[in-house]
């Protein structure tokens, strides 16, 4: 959690419902203790996909999986809040379509074929924020 700065407000970043999903006492420790947060191989890993994924992105025919002329726009780390929700994040991609629709995307580096619970309920994060930025249903 963090001061908004606005009456000093506590907001929950996604990123803190994603890791107290996974272990609520990680959130404990990194938040309420101070500790730092390990560096992991994986995330430095997840890191280096994401860079090559905006490479992948130019050279693909397709963009996020939908041809070129349906995407009016990739909107990248777009940073959005909700003051009544005190919920906050910076998603990585949201591809707005012609049509008007939003849709967030989220790249992690992983074998798995299905997404952890966690990843879903981050994505469905994204898009409460994102209808309530927008005034869209996502």
């Amino acid at each position: 959690m963090r001061d908004s700065g606005s009456g000093g407000k506590a907001q929950i970043d996604v990123w803190e419902v994603v890791q107290y999903h996974y272990c609520p006492r990680k959130l404990y420790f990194l938040r309420t203790l101070g500790a730092p947060s390990p560096s992991r191989r994986k995330m430095s890993m997840g890191s280096d996909e994401h860079a090559k994924e905006r490479k992948r992105l130019a050279e693909r025919k397709t963009v996020f999986g939908f041809k070129p002329e349906e995407v009016r726009r990739v909107h990248s780390k777009l940073m959005l809040e909700d003051p009544e929700l005190a919920l906050v994040v910076q998603i990585d991609n949201v591809v707005e379509l012609a049509d008007g629709q939003l849709i967030p995307t989220e790249i992690k580096y992983t074998d798995y074929v299905s997404a952890y619970e966690s990843r879903v309920k981050q994505l469905v994060a994204y898009a409460i924020l994102l209808e309530r930025n927008y005034r869209t249903s996502v």
